[in-house]
């Protein structure tokens, strides 16, 4: 029986490789999603994987790699032969990566940092951390949720006057204290105390 493992730098990229079941399942679908989107924030999404998790890269996060080298050398060239200004370089950056040029929702800075939000945001909830950017763990939250529910039954119910207090109170935005009230709200629906 062969060891499970990925491909490495130098391998043949016709050679056929072996991988543990869940880390060629999540390296599959990134593959998959490139190839069906050509949208290669999915390529650094396995290479940030299998970088946190200390698997090799597969051969074709290698590929993708070894065209965006190839794409900054010919660029360099262009500058250094042509005589063209170094912001060439920068600017076509976003090109050099694979990432679609242009303003709005399908540039590549977007692409990157909506899929990156998006990454974020999921490890943060998958750890119980949603509310993280605030400053505040979970548990805290729910506290400080649970306070403003007991304050509007006291204020009759005014849920804006609660939300600016509170967040006066601790620092934070309405909508951090707002976020808060939601997730005590979600809890005592769960548990039945509602």
């Amino acid at each position: 029986m062969r060891i499970p493992r990925l491909a490495e730098f130098g391998d043949d990229p016709g050679m056929h490789v072996y991988a543990p079941a869940e880390v060629s399942d999540f390296l599959a679908s990134r593959e998959r999603q490139y190839q069906e989107t050509a949208n290669p924030a999915f390529v650094w999404l396995a290479y940030g994987y299998c970088r946190t998790s200390g698997v090799p890269l597969p051969l074709w996060v290698l590929e993708y790699l070894d065209r965006c080298y190839e794409n900054i050398e010919h660029a360099v060239f262009r500058y250094e032969a042509k005589g063209e200004p170094a912001a060439s370089i920068t600017a076509s950056i976003g090109a050099i990566f694979g990432f679609k040029p242009g303003r709005g929702r399908g540039n590549w800075v977007s692409q990157i940092s909506g899929t990156m939000s998006a990454i974020v945001q999921n490890k943060l909830f998958r750890r119980g951390d949603r509310h993280r950017s605030s400053g505040l763990g979970p548990g805290k939250m729910l506290e400080i949720g649970d306070e403003m529910l007991s304050l509007e039954s006291q204020y009759g119910g005014r849920r804006k006057l609660v939300a600016e207090t509170t967040a006066e109170k601790y620092g934070f935005s309405n909508t951090t204290a707002r976020k808060a009230r939601a997730a005590a709200v979600k809890r005592r629906q769960m548990s039945g105390c509602a």
